[in-house]
Formats: structure tokens, sequence, C-alpha cells
């Protein structure tokens, strides 16, 4: 036998190892608990990994709905497949500049890391629940709508209680009739 075939004969095992420890897939389905999270992936040929564990990231986590996933095998072994990767091509943002960062969802919901030290969150209904207060330590603080206090009863908007202290007058306590309306307006609308 010559050397060659020798040697492809001694390391056929190992070629055939190294070829099973990396897989591309398709996320079939995802259970969430409070550990490792457990998928089902279709893999080439028919072949279904459906005991794969999905590592993911400290701090992140997420429960997608599908996507392209990549799957390696330790040691080729295909019997505990580990998912380090799932994309969802049809829901990724597709308008970031280079260096920027967002977090997203197949609904739309996005919290993007821009360029020139932005940071923009756009959905439909933001909540922040914060169990002491809220602060922002900023300059200035631009709002476009309106804000409405104590909004859980039944709550004021500010410009309401713009046009009532803009407007309003009060008996002296020496009975000399009313006061002026403010010289000093909060103005808005």
């Amino acid at each position: 036998m010559d050397p060659v075939s020798a040697i492809n004969r001694l390391t056929e095992p190992d070629r055939a190892r190294i070829m099973l420890m990396i897989a591309v897939g398709d996320l079939t389905a995802l259970t969430d608990g409070a550990g490792v999270q457990g998928a089902q992936v279709a893999l080439l040929a028919g072949e279904l990994a459906d005991n794969a564990r999905w590592v993911q990231n400290y701090g992140f986590a997420s429960k997608p709905l599908g996507g392209k996933c990549v799957v390696i095998f330790p040691g080729g072994n295909r019997d505990h497949p580990i998912i380090v990767g799932i994309d969802d091509p049809a829901s990724r943002p597709g308008d970031l500049k280079p260096g920027e960062v967002c977090v997203f969802t197949d609904e739309g919901d996005r919290i993007t890391l821009k360029r020139g030290n932005q940071v923009e969150i756009k959905t439909k209904t933001l909540v922040v629940k914060a169990e002491e207060k809220v602060r922002f330590e900023t300059p200035l603080l631009e709002v476009l709508g309106q804000i409405i206090d104590l909004a859980e009863n039944g709550g004021v908007q500010m410009s309401e209680m713009r046009a009532i202290f803009d407007a309003h007058t009060h008996k002296e306590n020496d009975a000399r009739g009313q006061t002026d309306a403010p010289e000093g307006k909060m103005g808005g609308s």
C-alpha cells in the first residue's frame, strides 16, 4: 500500500468526526425554561436534532420564532448538539450603519445604539418600571407630545395645568378683591 493511501485510511475516522462537528439547520421548535433553552433543529438530509441546547450570551435572552441555526457537535458526537447562533433574516434590520448595534423583534421593536452617541428606541408602548424613582441627568429634556400627571387616576395633562396656572386669580387675604393673573406665564400649548 502506498503511503498516501495508508495515511488516508488511518485518518478517515478523524476526518469523518471533523465533518460531523458543525452543521447549519432550521429552528423548528424551542422550549423555554429557567436554564438553557432546548431546541429542535432540522439539519441536512432529513436529520432532526431534537435535543439541541441553545447557549446564549450572559445578559441577553430571546425566544426566536424560527430562523437559521449554527449547531456544533463537540467531538463529532451527534447526540449532544449545541446551538451557538440563530439568525432570522426576515426580521433582521437591514438599515444599520457601520458600527451600529440593534436589539430587535419580528414586530419591528428596536433599540439601536446609533452613530454619534445616540440611542434610539422604537416601539408602540414603552413602559419603565422602577421601584424607587426614575432620574434623568441631562441639561435638557424635550417632549414632543403631552405629559399626563397621575395617569392611573384619571390624570391631568400638563397643558391643562399650564392653562389653569396662567389664568388663576384668588381673593386677597385683606379682602381688597381678586388678584391679577400671574405676570409670568407657564406658556406652551
